[in-house]
């Protein structure tokens, strides 16, 4: 029997089509030796070496303080932040903390009504972020997403995905129809056409173009952490959007327009997953990159299902 990636159908033609071989898998795992593609796909070990398990920690606090460093502060895990966690909570955070690999299925921790939905987004981006497993990649979007190519096992098909994943893996529930409670600064009509083509905050075949008004600056000074927001690159018509979780402010004051941010976000759609990295954004649209539409969660009323 042949092997099941011996032969592939061209997505254009049909036509029966024999990928390039794959060759072996280089020492110690990554991208396969000899792959063109491994100059630009990440290698498997992240720049920050600190990112990765030295192996299980010691107790709950060191490896939660070890995986979260980068949120204890924006999420407010002060002080006896250990008492807001079951043991069975703690748990499953422990085997979580031994290699970093994403549960399928959420930890019991996201059910936790003494967490707040910023928390527990937070907890849930850096989850996605800290799994840096690699996997053969998968037919993406374009023609040519051939196995040997290496993606993030904990990925998505873009960076609004990525996005609206971490926040259901959270336990926040959204629909096809979320957008609707955006804070979108648009004129109505076209807003309201928008609303009809696609549940998503913007068009992925171009973008809405210079006409998308940047949120009013009341709205940029109430950001907070664990909030959805979009951005614009450039005021064009071309394909420049942007969707990403906001962390924290790292400098200015709160009558800045134009501040930098530490980001969650996935950047590459071809290799996936998620990173934590700075970015400038701005209220004003002649700054670019401006943010357009922001979506903080609200406070649960009940525990989830």
């Amino acid at each position: 029997m042949a092997s099941p990636s011996a032969v592939h159908f061209c997505p254009k033609c049909g036509k029966a089509v024999t990928p390039p071989a794959t060759p072996p898998p280089a020492a110690g795992g990554g991208t396969p030796a000899g792959n063109s593609a491994g100059s630009t796909t990440p290698s498997t070990t992240p720049p920050d070496a600190s990112s990765q398990p030295s192996g299980p920690p010691t107790n709950f606090k060191s490896g939660f303080e070890k995986c979260f460093a980068q949120v204890l502060e924006p999420g407010r895990f002060t002080g006896n932040y250990e008492a807001l966690f079951s043991e069975q909570e703690k748990t499953e955070l422990m085997a979580y903390f031994a290699n970093y690999n994403l549960p399928d299925k959420p930890p019991s921790v996201f059910k936790n009504m003494r967490l707040t939905r910023s928390q527990k987004i937070l907890m849930a981006g850096v989850m996605h972020v800290r799994d840096q497993r690699m996997e053969p990649g998968k037919w993406g979007s374009k023609p040519g997403h051939w196995p040997n190519e290496q993606q993030r096992v904990a990925r998505a098909n873009c960076c609004g995905h990525w996005a609206k994943r971490v926040w259901e893996y959270s336990g926040i529930r959204t629909s096809h129809s979320w957008d609707a409670k955006w804070k979108r600064y648009l004129p109505w009509k076209e807003a309201k056409e928008q609303w009809k083509r696609r549940w998503t905050p913007f068009d992925f075949k171009g973008g809405p173009g210079p006409q998308m008004e940047a949120i009013k600056f009341e709205d940029y000074k109430a950001i907070q952490p664990g909030d959805y927001l979009c951005c614009k690159w450039r005021r064009s018509r071309t394909g420049s959007n942007h969707a990403f979780l906001f962390i924290k402010w790292l400098n200015g004051n709160e009558n800045s327009k134009r501040r930098k941010a530490l980001i969650m976000d996935q950047s590459n759609n071809k290799v996936g997953g998620g990173k934590i990295r700075n970015l400038n954004m701005s209220c004003d649209p002649t700054k670019t990159p401006y943010l357009y539409a922001r979506r903080t969660p609200k406070p649960p009323t009940a525990a989830p299902a």
